[in-house]
């Protein structure tokens, strides 16, 4: 340690100006003086004032000197000044945040001894409600605990420029968490926490997770919702695109009314399961119906419903008549017959185009 050379020069409640005549001996063993870094300034009373350099300068003082030959001279002397920034007292082996209780003028500043520094962070917090999961960016010997009650009681937000470490503490505060525990027992304790890894950062982090992924994850479709079915079933930049999604909203709303009976509203996105394979159906049935031509609301299956022109007449009673819920039901049973177009008798569906 070497001979400290350094006086206190003004003191205001948030600034204290420091002279110092050799910066090379104002320092403790081999720590370097710079911004950010600790001093402690005494009193009479025992009272250590904490302080924290925010600058530093250079004034030239112009100084008498005498030769060798007994005569005087004036040269230029270099005195360094640092501002530091108070931070709090020690007294009585406690920390206290503030530096009104500094009796003037203090008697000596030197650079923060590190038992010093430890008290006013490692000792700031209840043993039983400390959380570490970082040290001093200066020392990293020195702990900087936070109450782990308030810590994880709020909102927070890990922030800074790509590169800056944002994944790393963020491993780190989840690791310190999730390993912390009272009494010996194998495991982790009780921690409950879900990782959302959408760019798969943390999975060497954090080897003993249960990790699910693409591969073991299967969610059913019918959690998908609206833009998800959409994009699913259409195709992107059709000029039909409207047309097909109100057709695809009528039927997969039709369709968990259907399978879920017990439900009392039921609208499109409806968390609701509906059948996959029945929508299809219906959409490809819908695509192939026709009707008869005099009455549209007949659809003209393959079956006996429709009768073709006897003795040069038209029945318009021939097809089978629903209700536009009742024949999309019935177009979910599976991929139907319907008699092709003929002039004047059967037209095609109103979705043949689509």
């Amino acid at each position: 340690m070497g001979e400290f050379n350094a006086e206190v020069i003004t003191v205001k409640p948030d600034k204290v100006k420091i002279s110092v005549e050799r910066l090379e001996d104002f320092k403790i063993a081999e720590e370097d003086l710079k911004v950010g870094s600790y001093l402690q300034i005494a009193d009479d009373k025992d009272v250590i004032l904490i302080a924290i350099v925010e600058s530093f300068s250079i004034d030239l003082i112009e100084v008498e000197k005498i030769d060798e030959r007994n005569s005087s001279y004036f040269d230029l002397e270099r005195k360094y000044i640092i501002e530091a920034s108070p931070l709090g007292v020690l007294k009585d082996e406690k920390f206290y945040r503030g530096g009104d209780t500094l009796s003037i003028p203090p008697k000596s500043v030197k650079p923060a001894e590190i038992t010093y520094i430890k008290k006013i962070f490692e000792d700031s917090i209840e043993e039983d409600k400390k959380f570490a999961f970082s040290t001093l960016s200066n020392n990293n010997t020195v702990a900087v605990p936070v109450d782990g009650n308030k810590f994880f009681n709020k909102h927070l937000a890990i922030v800074g420029a790509s590169g800056s470490g944002k994944s790393h503490t963020t491993a780190k505060i989840i690791q310190n968490a999730s390993s912390i525990k009272k009494g010996h027992y194998e495991g982790l304790n009780n921690s409950h926490i879900v990782i959302f890894d959408i760019h798969s950062e943390y999975g060497n982090a954090f080897p003993r997770a249960n990790k699910i992924d693409i591969d073991n994850l299967i969610l059913p479709y019918w959690l998908l919702n609206a833009d998800e079915l959409e994009e699913l079933f259409l195709e992107a930049g059709d000029f039909n695109n409207y047309n097909q999604a109100s057709i695809l909203r009528k039927l997969i709303t039709i369709n968990k009314k259907k399978e879920n009976k017990d439900i009392g509203e039921v609208f499109f996105d409806s968390p609701l399961k509906f059948d996959i394979i029945e929508i299809l159906n219906g959409l490809k049935n819908l695509k192939n119906e026709t009707k008869n031509a005099k009455s549209p609301d007949r659809i003209t299956f393959v079956d006996d419903s429709y009768q073709l022109e006897k003795e040069g007449k038209t029945n318009i009673d021939t097809g089978v008549l629903l209700s536009e819920e009742e024949k999309i039901i019935k177009f979910f049973d599976g991929i139907l017959d319907f008699h092709p177009t003929k002039s004047q008798n059967i037209k095609s569906g109103n979705f043949a185009d689509l």
